[in-house]
């Protein structure tokens, strides 16, 4: 009973730490958006310079561990994220909740010239700093641009 306690009273407690690090969008302060979008075009701007341990650096260490080297990192990127790359066109959006998750949407037009909407999951590390907790293209069409 009392290992049960104590496992109640961790999880209660770490569930309260991260409700902490990660608070919901509608509260994320306007420095809190800076330092989010500051990352986010870190990134792209190491993408333009092939740049990969920038690029790979801001990310979360849960990203960092799935691709464990920059030079994957960036060869995911190149494979899958084309449009992250060398980007024509970069528009920032607004910052929403999903699900508890704070995420930062970008329109972004590739080099390429197909607009996509990025979804970029931000996690709050236990320093403060925010870091990129993944990305998702969303296609857009041409009649919503």
């Amino acid at each position: 009973m009392r290992r049960l306690f104590v496992c109640i009273v961790l999880v209660l407690a770490a569930t309260a730490a991260f409700a902490q690090t990660n608070p919901p969008a509608a509260r994320i302060s306007d420095i809190d958006r800076a330092a989010i979008r500051s990352k986010i075009e870190k990134q792209l701007d190491a993408f333009s310079r092939d740049d990969g341990v920038v690029a790979f650096a801001l990310n979360s260490s849960k990203i960092r561990a799935m691709f464990r080297t920059p030079e994957r990192f960036m060869s995911m990127v190149l494979g899958s994220y084309a449009s992250l790359y060398r980007p024509k066109e970069v528009t920032f959006r607004e910052i929403v909740d999903l699900d508890g998750i704070v995420a930062q949407l970008v329109y972004v037009r590739g080099g390429d010239g197909i607009a996509v909407l990025a979804v970029y999951p931000m996690e709050r590390g236990i320093d403060g700093e925010w870091r990129i907790d993944g990305c998702m293209l969303w296609p857009v069409p041409e009649s919503a641009v």
